[in-house]
Formats: structure tokens, C-alpha cells, sequence
């Protein structure tokens, strides 16, 4: 309901009570008013019939000069003796005579309203001098009668009046209450609906113009203020999304209610299919069992804070991720916690190229103890290979010791081998860089190699498109390519199938060059973490005794290294192998390959 009519309501009811009061008021006074002026009457009336019957007036004449002189209309008239005999009687013939009543006689004057009220009527008896009474029935005639009817007309002035004060009460709060009050709240409500910059026009009446001005005050600070804390918040949100480590909001419950774009990054999960999880989802999505814990400890109040540094775990959708992950429990200032944030940074590719690392700088010093070793090995080796092929020259083809001197110049052609490869490693030659088509130079590879898939029953597959070209040198990377085909098709004992594949790819991590990813994959019985972590180590191999140096993949390594590129291993018990090598397409100006010369 509206101010204006609720305003309307409450002065009219009090409009209302008043006129209800003033009619009641008028109505006790008539019914106290009429029973006097009847009495009144009857005895000035009847006083003046006994003086004139004193006086000498015969008691049959009385009616007459009743009937006369009477102010209030006599209806009935009766004048009795001393002994009780009605000396003279009389009635006016006007309407019935009402029941009179039955009072015992006296020598005073008695009243007595007789019952019904149209019009009112009166008995009234009065002692006379000389014995007996005078009785009279008197009603309210004539001018008293048009006096007392006046009292409808006096009751529908004051409706009147009271209608009238009540439209005008109306009007006057419609136009400067409740109108203004509405306009005033159309403000608010779309000040409350989010419209900032709602003002309320000037020029409203009286106190409710300054109501409207303290409102303008009012909605000017809260657009203010709200301004300045959406740019704070948005401020606050681009630091969030734009800072490197991944950022986790959880609320009370635990529920994630923020997510940044580093978080999308590293574990590949967006922001809207995080928002609302639970703490507990986030195992195995983003974080590890762990981490989930240890924020469970921070909204419990357990901790404030928890760190977890190199921590490996595997996600769904990037696989395994080196993390450290700190979490610290949100407190408002009454000291209770109201949330937790989680920071999570990926160090794999830190941990990677740490690793990879400190394998160079294990390889550089086998290098240096390889090349000494080649170098002091060579000389007696060849003095020992000479002198036995001399010997075997003089012997004769039948004697028994020709084939202990063979065996000793197999072995030494062996060792031969093996102190060559040293000296590969050691010299690492700088790759003479030119353009080459890697399917032509897998197709070369796989063309000296396919008699000995076949005789073995392992497929070679070869699924490398035609226009990838590569900065690089042919030899070294067909050296390369020779070893892991060759790797993988000794890592089949009983078939299975062996696919090279390359593709160009960018990696962000490494810059804005893009690299060709050259991929061995084999069926084979896989390798164990123990293995995989060994694989590039020199002189570390998986083959029987006799059938493998472990000098192959380590000459690999040293030659895609110095073709700024890396290699990693893909494998698992059960599930093969797979090599990958990566290759950047063009080579970085004045770096390796410019040089035509060994290095010192």
C-alpha cells in the first residue's frame, strides 16, 4: 500500500472518529435536552393554569386556555378535585394517547417521560392550592419538534464536511508525499539494481527534497567507491592471471573459487572446469594426495602454512610434472579462517635441463678420461695386434694355435672398435650443417637395415612426410638414426614392429625456433625408471655380454647435443620404447657448424 493512501487512511479514520464522536455527542445531548425542555414546559404551563384556576378561572375553562397558550402541544388534559374526581378533562385528538402512568399521589410535583419517541412525550402532574391536581401529557410539537429534527441535517453537514477534509487530506499528501516518495524510490530501486550512476531529480518539496539530496550524496560515494573497487579487484585479478605460478583459491568449504591461467598452463585443466570443485577433485587433476591433505590441514585450522618441493606427480592430462606446491591459510582479522590460496610451480623443465646437465658434465669428464684411455690403449694394442698377425703368418694352416691367435686378433679388433668410438666421443666434431630431407635419410637407414627386419619378422615402418627438411649433418644424424633403429630392432626377440616418425612441433619452453621431433618407437618389453634414468650413460647397456659396448647411445646424445637439440625416453615395463629426438630446424647463426675444423 502506498504512503499517500495509508496517509489518506489514517486521517480519514481519524475524520471519521471524530465526526462518529460529535454525532454521539449530539445524540446524548438531544436525549438530555428533551426530557428537561418537556419538563420545563409542563410546569410553566401548569403554573400558569393554577394561578388563572386561583385566580378564578373555572376548572372546565382550563383546557381552553391550555390549548391556547400552550408552548409545547398538550395532548392530554386532566384536572381532578381534592377528593380525586376529575373536575375537567380533555384531549387533543392529535395521535393516541400513550399508556400513562400508575404513580400514588402526592404534594409534590412528578415528571415522568412516557414511552416511545415519535415525537417524545411527557407526563407531568402538578398540586393544585385548593386540593386535587392538574395532570398533563405534553410532547414535543411544533417549534421543538423542528429544532430536534434539525439533527440529520446537522449529522450530514458534518459527513459533508468530513468527506470534503478528507479529499483534501488526499490530495495535498499525493502531491507532496506520496508522489515525491514514489519518484524517490524509483531511485533507489535502481540504485539497488546495480545502476551506479542513478541520481534523483532536484526540486522535490520539503524534507523529502533533502531526503533526495542526502540520496544523491549518497549514490555519488557508493559510485565512487564501488569504481575504485572494481578497478582494485580488477588490478588485483590481473596479477592473479598474468603472475607464472599457478594459483589456487579454495573458500572455507574448500571449494576452488580461483584458478589462473598458470594453473591452465601446467596442468591443462581450464578455469571453468575448476571453478566450484571440491578440494578434494583436484587429486589426481592438479594436485597430488599430499597437497590435497595439507590444504584440508590449512581450512582445519591444523597449519598455517605447508610447503612440498620437488614432488613428482602424474596428472591425467600432462602426464607426470615435478611441482612444488605452498599453501598458507587466509585469516580475517577476528582471526578466523575464512579460505586457503595454493601456489604450484612446474619444475619439470628445470629438473630436466638440471639433469640433463649434470649428464653433460658427466659425459664431458668420461670424455677426457676416454680420450686419455684411447690414446694409452692404442699403442699397445697395436703392438699386440701386429705381433699376432705375424705369428699367425707363420704358422701353418693346420696347427692348433691358429685359432687361439685369431681369437686374440677378433678381440683385438674389438677393443679396436671400442677405443674408436672413444675417440669419437672424446673429439665430438662439429656437426657441418646443410640442408637435408629427413625421409630420404631414414629411407637410407632403413634400406641398409630392412634384410635384418626381415629375417627377424619385425616390421619397419617409416611415416616421415617428404618436404621436412633439417639443418643439419647427414652423416651424424644417419649415425644417429642407424643406432636407435638398430637398439630397437635388438629389443625384439620374437616380432613385433618397430615405426619412425618425425614432425614439426614448437616448444616454448626452448624459444620461438620451431624443431623437428624424430620418433623411434618400438614394441618391445620396455624399461624400468632404474634403466631409463642409466640409458645415455656410457658403457651402461641392457645387451648379453659381447653384444653391445654401451658406447651407442651416449655417441647419440653427444651428437644431437651439439645440434643444440636434446633426446628423451619414453618407456615403461610391458610397454616399449620410444626415443624421441629433437632437432632444431635451422641453425642458430655463429653457433656450431660454422666451424669445418675439429675443436682442440
Amino acid at each position: 500500500m502506498r504512503v499517500g493512501t495509508k496517509l489518506t487512511l489514517a486521517v480519514g479514520a481519524v475524520l471519521v472518529l471524530v465526526g462518529i464522536g460529535y454525532g454521539t455527542y449530539y445524540l446524548f445531548e438531544q436525549r438530555r435536552y428533551v426530557p428537561a425542555a418537556l419538563e420545563r414546559h409542563a410546569q410553566e404551563l401548569a403554573l400558569l393554569l393554577a394561578s388563572a384556576h386561583q385566580g378564578g378561572l373555572p376548572a372546565e375553562r382550563i383546557p381552553d386556555v391550555a390549548a391556547r397558550t400552550a408552548h409545547a402541544t398538550v395532548m392530554w388534559l386532566e384536572v381532578t378535585g381534592a377528593d380525586g374526581a376529575a373536575l375537567a378533562q380533555w384531549h387533543s385528538g392529535i395521535g393516541s394517547l400513550p399508556k400513562l402512568p400508575e404513580v400514588p399521589p402526592s404534594d409534590q410535583p412528578v415528571f415522568r417521560m412516557l414511552p416511545g419517541d415519535r415525537p417524545p412525550a411527557a407526563w407531568y402532574r402538578f398540586p393544585l392550592a385548593a386540593g386535587g391536581a392538574l395532570t398533563l401529557v405534553v410532547s414535543a410539537r411544533g417549534d421543538e419538534a423542528a429544532l430536534f429534527n434539525t439533527r440529520n441535517v446537522d449529522i450530514a453537514v458534518v459527513a459533508l464536511v468530513t468527506l470534503t477534509l478528507l479529499l483534501i487530506v488526499s490530495q495535498l499528501s499525493r502531491a507532496n508525499v506520496a508522489r515525491p516518495l514514489a519518484r524517490l524510490t524509483r531511485s533507489v530501486q535502481r540504485l539497488g539494481e546495480g545502476e551506479l550512476n542513478a541520481r534523483h531529480p532536484p526540486g522535490e518539496p520539503g524534507e523529502i527534497g533533502q531526503l533526495a539530496t542526502r540520496f544523491n550524496d549518497m549514490a555519488a560515494t557508493i559510485e565512487n567507491q564501488t569504481t575504485a573497487l572494481l578497478r582494485e579487484r580488477a588490478y588485483e585479478r590481473g596479477i592473479v592471471q598474468n603472475i607464472s605460478s599457478g594459483v589456487i583459491g579454495l573458500d572455507a568449504d574448500g571449494v576452488v573459487t580461483t584458478w589462473n591461467a598458470a594453473m591452465t598452463h601446467h596442468m591443462a585443466v581450464r578455469a571453468e572446469e575448476a571453478l566450484g570443485l571440491p578440494l578434494e577433485a583436484l587429486f589426481p587433476l592438479a594436485l597430488p594426495e599430499p597437497a590435497v591433505s595439507a590444504a584440508r590441514h590449512l581450512l582445519e585450522g591444523r597449519d598455517t602454512t605447508f610447503a612440498l618441493h620437488r614432488h613428482r606427480h602424474t596428472a591425467p592430462r600432462v602426464g607426470e610434472r615435478v611441482l612444488d606446491i605452498r599453501g598458507r591459510a587466509l585469516k580475517d582479522p577476528a582471526g578466523h579462517i575464512y579460505g586457503a590460496v595454493l601456489a604450484v610451480d612446474d619444475r619439470s623443465e628445470q629438473v630436466r635441463l638440471t639433469e640433463q646437465l649434470q649428464h653433460a658434465e658427466k659425459l664431458a669428464t668420461v670424455g677426457q678420461l676416454a680420450a686419455g684411455l684411447a690414446h694409452e690403449i692404442g699403442t699397445p694394442l697395436n703392438v699386440i695386434s701386429g705381433r699376432a698377425e705375424f705369428v699367425l703368418k707363420k704358422l701353418p694352416e693346420e696347427d692348433d694355435l691358429r685359432r687361439h691367435l685369431e681369437r686374440i686378433v677378433a678381440q683385438i679388433d674389438r677393443i679396436s672398435g671400442i677405443v674408436q668410438q672413444m675417440l669419437v666421443f672424446a673429439r665430438k666434431r662439429p656437426p657441418e650443417r646443410r640442408p637435408v630431407a629427413l625421409a630420404e635419410l631414414v629411407s637410407g637407414v632403413a634400406e641398409l637395415v630392412r634384410h635384418q627386419f626381415d629375417q627377424a619378422g619385425i616390421r619397419l615402418d617409416i611415416e616421415i612426410p617428404e618436404a621436412l627438411v633439417v639443418e643439419a649433418d647427414p652423416d651424424q644424424i644417419q649415425q644417429v638414426a642407424m643406432n636407435l633403429v638398430l637398439n630397437a630392432r635388438h629389443a625384439l626377440v620374437s616380432g613385433g614392429s618397430v615405426t619412425v616418425t618425425a614432425t614439426e612441433i614448437c616448444v616454448p619452453e626452448r624459444g620461438q625456433n620451431s624443431f623437428v621431433r624424430l620418433s623411434v618407437a618400438d614394441t618391445g618389453p620396455g624399461m624400468n625408471d632404474a634403466v631409463r634414468a642409466r640409458i645415455f650413460d656410457p658403457f651402461f647397456t641392457t645387451k648379453e655380454p659381447g653384444k653391445g659396448t654401451g658406447m651407442g647411445l651416449t655417441v647419440c646424445h653427444g651428437i644431437v647435443t651439439a645440434h643444440e637439440g636434446w633426446m628423451e625416453v619414453e618407456s615403461a615395463p610391458g610397454k616399449g620404447a620410444v626415443f624421441l629426438v629433437y632437432l632444431p630446424q635451422e641453425a642458430p647463426p655463429g653457433g656450431p657448424g660454422t666451424e669445418t675444423e675439429e675443436s682442440p
